[in-house]
């Protein structure tokens, strides 16, 4: 049997998912992060699949998501993307650390994975923190600056909320972050990437273009991997979930 437990780690709101009878035990942990206007209970399903396979699952709400909403409209919290982000890749620390003074991560197995938003949130989380151990970018992308220039020019155009200086100071914030500028983090980490190639919102040539930047740097071969689903979208269909679910599990 596997339970949901709703908990709050320091100011994040989390979804916990494990076996009934692994509650209090040491497991490797997974946290996995939502999308843009998506929740936690979104991810649910893949979160069951990673339970299943022996993760103690985590799934939080970012901030303006889910229970964190409090009434911010879809204008301020498009404008609020990149501080969203960061503050994600912030509370990941605050996630980690909770697990890990209550001696519940096994072997400092900490896996950490997302879904388009959530995997630019990964992304930006294995150029910032060692404790990584394994990490999955779902139609994410890794090329942080890059695409924050992008989003910004066209929020700038559409709206009279943001300036060109906005942008430019929202490229610094992120530069920390650029896992694309620093590919040499991985550090031979186990990778996957999963993109639909007809994605409008995240290209898929990010991930190919990523892909073919770090796939030299691994000795390894076998712990980088892409998985390109030519008819999908920007959407994670179940097939990517249980493959993802699959190549995650081979490396506890």
């Amino acid at each position: 049997m596997f339970i949901i437990e709703e908990i709050t780690i320091e100011e994040v709101p989390c979804l916990v998912m494990t076996s009934k009878e692994n509650k209090d035990k040491q497991l490797p942990l997974f946290v996995y992060y939502h999308g843009f206007e998506s929740a936690r209970e979104h991810n649910l399903p893949i979160g069951y699949m990673l339970a299943q396979a022996g993760f103690r699952v985590v799934l939080p709400d970012a901030l303006h998501h889910g229970v964190r909403e409090k009434g911010i409209d879809s204008v301020e919290r498009r404008i609020a993307f990149w501080d969203i982000v960061v503050k994600n890749i912030k509370e990941m620390k605050t996630i980690h650390d909770y697990y890990e003074i209550h001696g519940l991560i096994l072997d400092k197995q900490v896996f950490v994975a997302g879904t388009s938003m959530g995997g630019i949130t990964t992304a930006g989380g294995l150029a910032e923190y060692d404790f990584i151990k394994v990490a999955g970018l779902m139609m994410g992308t890794a090329y942080l600056t890059e695409y924050a220039d992008l989003l910004g020019k066209r929020v700038v155009q559409e709206t009279n909320k943001v300036t060109y200086e906005d942008v430019a100071e929202a490229l610094n914030m992120l530069e920390p972050f650029d896992l694309s500028k620093q590919l040499k983090k991985l550090n031979g980490r186990p990778l996957f990437i999963w993109h639909g190639e007809k994605d409008a919102i995240i290209p898929f040539t990010n991930a190919e273009k990523f892909y073919e930047a770090a796939y030299p740097l691994y000795e390894d071969k076998n712990k980088i991997k892409l998985s390109a689903n030519p008819n999908s979208g920007h959407a994670v269909n179940r097939a990517a979930m249980i493959e993802a679910t699959n190549w995650f599990k081979k490396l506890i």
